[in-house]
Formats: structure tokens, C-alpha cells, sequence
């Protein structure tokens, strides 16, 4: 969702997981994530986004490179489960932006166990908050602040947004997981909604937010978002119930503890308890009022076709003969 000229009323927003390839960052060149990373916040600040999450990807870069560079192009770094050791924020907690008749409330989440968590948190200086804790915290501020809708930029696992969804009232949209899964259709997820793109680049998603009052908001296809929820949670039974029948199996090398198993039996109640909630919903044809605000989902592929902007190409290019291809790299 950025103040891009000739469009007001737009923001765009990037969820991270983008600054290095991996994760402890072992792949790049000397120079090279530092190099990449300036043409990322360039190329963000040249499409007028709004702000940019930091998850483990964008901590490797290292905290001070990646504040300076994103300071020379005036991007935001979101943050609010991220602090330095004396209890300051460690980024900016959130972010207030009004879109037409709408304020926009915006916070950004990394998962509680990131990937190289000794040197992308810990060796920085830095320490993470329960993401639960930290959202709930920020939804009172920022509805307090008068804000008519509240999104989530996500490194989250699929577990935790679903945890946080169910925690924490007043989160009307996470964007993005840690996953990095494709979706293309909106999902319903405890009072508001998720959704996903994809890795490397490959998709862009476009929320188009219909605002009509100051009630909830609703998927503009709201059946649709029900029912793609309901075939996630019916995966998500499954897996588990698959993992119990093989830790059953005499010849199966997966075994269960009892504190396991007890995990296990409770993750199938609630996931069970939510299925049951879902199909509530759909078989009384939950509908929504004629002057509801509503959310709609576009996922365009980013393809050959689409027109580079010159001027970016120009420093990708440039990028490319100081660090060329390299086969395996």
C-alpha cells in the first residue's frame, strides 16, 4: 500500500525479508549486500514507499548500515517487537498515515525466533518482545490515536499471525509472514484478514480498500476469504493428525513425548475450535451491511512485460558489472 505521485490516496508498504539472500548472510561478496541494499532503498524511495519491516534479513545487513542507508533515502524502519537492551525501540514502533477519508495505522513484527538469532539479534544489542505483547501495545495507541485501520507487516511464521490474530482485537490486515507462501485470495483470520506474497520479488500485491464508514472491515468476496480460511485450517489438521498416526506407527522413527503429544492435542483443539467457527459463518451466510468498508485482493506477477523505470535499471545495471553472475552464487 506509499504517497506514489498522482495517487493520494495509495501507500506502499514492503513487509522485509528482502536486504540479503540468506540468512546467516554467507552467500554475498565483500561489498556486495551493502551495494545491493543501497539500490533496494533507492529504487523503495524512487516508488515513494511509506516504509520498509525489519525481519532477520534486513538485521544482517547490520543495524547501523541498514539505519544509515535508510536514512539517506528517507525510508521508515518499522519495528515494534525490536528494542536495544536499555528498553528504547529499536526502530520506529509505528506509523500514521492518512489514506483519502481513512487513517492508516502501520507497525511492524519479526518473529520470535528469527534465523541466526546470536548474531542478528543478541550481537546487535538488541532483544525481541513477545510479538503478541508488543502488537497489543501498539493496536491501543493507535486506535487511541483515532486510526480507522490498522495493518501488520509481518516476518511472522503462519503460526504466529494466526496466534496473533486470535490475541490481539482491533488488527484489521497482516501483510506477509515469514513464509513468504502465495496467496491469492484473502483469508479470514480472527477478526480481520492475511495475506501473503511471494518470494524473491516475484508478485506484488495490491489491497484495494473501499471506505464507506467507520464499521469493520469485510473481504469484498467474503465467502471466498471463509472458505480459503477453512482450507487452511483443514491442511493444518491434517499435518498434525498425520504426525500423531506416525509417531503411533511401531516401525515410524518419529516419536512423541508425552509434553509433545499434549502440544500437539491442544494446537488440534483450537485449530478445530476456529474450523468450527468458520463453518458457522458460512452456513448462516454471514453477510456484511450495504455501507460496509471493504478490502479486495490483486496479485499481479511481476513479469518481462512490465516496463522497467529507466533510471532504477540504470543502477541494477551498474550493480551487475560490479558484481556479476556467478554460477552457484
Amino acid at each position: 500500500m506509499t504517497e506514489t505521485a498522482g495517487k493520494p490516496n495509495a501507500l506502499a508498504f514492503d513487509v522485509g525479508g528482502l536486504m540479503v539472500p540468506n540468512v546467516p548472510n554467507t552467500q554475498d561478496r565483500p561489498g556486495e549486500a551493502l551495494a545491493r541494499a543501497e539500490v533496494f532503498l533507492r529504487a523503495m524511495a524512487r516508488g515513494g514507499y511509506a516504509g520498509l519491516n525489519v525481519g532477520a534479513h534486513e538485521l544482517a545487513l547490520g543495524v547501523p548500515d541498514l539505519k544509515r542507508l535508510a536514512a539517506a533515502n528517507h525510508i521508515p524502519l518499522l519495528s515494534a517487537n525490536l528494542f536495544e537492551t536499555n528498553g528504547k525501540p529499536a526502530f520506529q514502533r509505528m506509523l500514521v498515515k492518512q489514506a483519502g477519508p481513512l487513517k492508516v495505522g502501520v507497525f511492524g513484527l519479526i518473529t520470535a525466533q528469527p534465523a541466526d538469532p546470536l548474531n542478528t539479534v543478541e550481537h546487535q544489542g538488541l532483544r525481541l518482545e513477545p510479538p503478541a505483547v508488543a502488537a497489543a501495545a501498539v493496536v491501543k495507541e493507535l486506535r487511541a490515536q483515532g486510526c480507522d485501520l490498522i495493518i501488520v507487516l509481518s516476518q511472522l511464521s503462519r503460526m504466529e499471525v494466526d496466534a496473533l490474530m486470535g490475541q490481539v482485537k482491533g488488527i484489521d490486515v497482516v501483510l506477509g509472514s515469514a513464509a513468504m507462501d502465495l496467496t491469492n485470495q484473502l483469508l479470514a483470520s480472527g477478526d480481520g484478514f492475511f495475506v501473503d506474497t511471494f518470494t524473491k520479488g516475484k508478485y506484488m500485491g495490491l489491497l484495494t480498500i473501499s471506505a464507506r464508514g467507520k464499521g469493520p472491515l469485510y473481504a469484498s468476496n467474503m465467502r471466498a476469504a471463509l472458505n480459503a480460511q477453512r482450507s487452511e485450517l483443514a491442511a493444518q489438521i491434517q499435518s498434525l493428525q498425520l504426525q500423531i498416526e506416525q509417531a503411533g506407527n511401531p516401525s515410524s522413527p518419529i516419536k512423541l513425548t508425552k509434553e509433545a503429544r499434549d502440544i500437539i492435542d491442544h494446537q488440534l483443539a483450537a485449530l478445530r475450535a476456529r474450523m468450527q467457527r468458520v463453518t458457522l459463518d458460512l452456513d448462516t451466510g454471514a453477510g456484511m451491511p450495504a455501507d460496509a468498508n471493504t478490502v479486495d485482493l490483486q496479485m499481479a506477477a511481476i513479469g518481462q512485460e512490465m516496463i522497467d523505470d529507466p533510471e532504477v535499471l540504470k543502477w541494477v545495471d551498474k550493480l551487475k558489472l560490479k558484481f556479476p553472475h556467478v554460477a552457484g552464487h
